[in-house]
């Protein structure tokens, strides 16, 4: 098998509360969970793309903050986040500065995956960042050795998760509507599928 280029995530949530019918140590828990996908960067010498929400709300305590600083700081892959809407104050990506999330960035803790910053991470594979609030859209590629990622904080099933829910996208559309992407990678969505279509995901 070969190695990882890209480790692919979404949806960390961190928080400093417990959440409802947790019993172990959550904030235990937590930070060994991701501590398990830094120490798999670090194995494997490549950078970490989180797909939106990576804290739980827009503003993270003080303490929190700090010890996320730390460790994400010394971590020796880079860190790559798409804004979710926990991410944001009022779901408002103007106001990304105003939140926690602005903090890690600020910080040089992680970077922010943006809406039209094309970022290319590794030999021929281009990321487009579409987060929260932004749909994804066409673009065009001359390289047919070029991979073509996007990234996007929508919720994207491959049916619907409950009678009568709106405002979701099948997988399926997306890989049909968008031939030009390679992958697709979506947050928001907390369980976790692949859809496959022509030979891409």
């Amino acid at each position: 098998m070969k190695n990882p280029t890209l480790l692919l995530t979404a949806d960390w949530h961190i928080r400093s509360d417990v959440p409802e019918n947790r019993i172990d140590n959550f904030l235990t828990t937590q930070e060994r969970k991701i501590d398990f996908i830094l120490d798999m960067s670090n194995n494997y010498y490549c950078p970490i793309i989180i797909v939106g929400d990576i804290g739980n709300k827009p503003k993270w305590e003080n303490w929190l903050l700090e010890k996320y600083i730390k460790k994400f700081k010394t971590h020796r892959q880079k860190i790559y986040v798409l804004p979710g809407q926990h991410d944001l104050p009022n779901h408002r990506l103007d106001k990304l500065s105003e939140s926690g999330l602005g903090v890690l960035i600020a910080s040089k803790a992680v970077l922010e995956l943006r809406k039209s910053w094309l970022r290319k991470l590794k030999k021929n594979i281009y990321i487009h960042p579409f987060p929260f609030g932004f749909h994804i859209n066409k673009v065009s590629s001359s390289n047919m050795d070029e991979r073509i990622v996007a990234t996007i904080h929508q919720l994207v099933s491959r049916s619907k998760l409950w009678e009568g829910q709106e405002n979701f996208i099948l997988a399926k559309s997306l890989l049909k509507k968008f031939p030009e992407y390679n992958l697709i990678v979506s947050g928001d969505n907390h369980q976790s599928f692949v859809e496959k279509y022509n030979g891409r995901l």
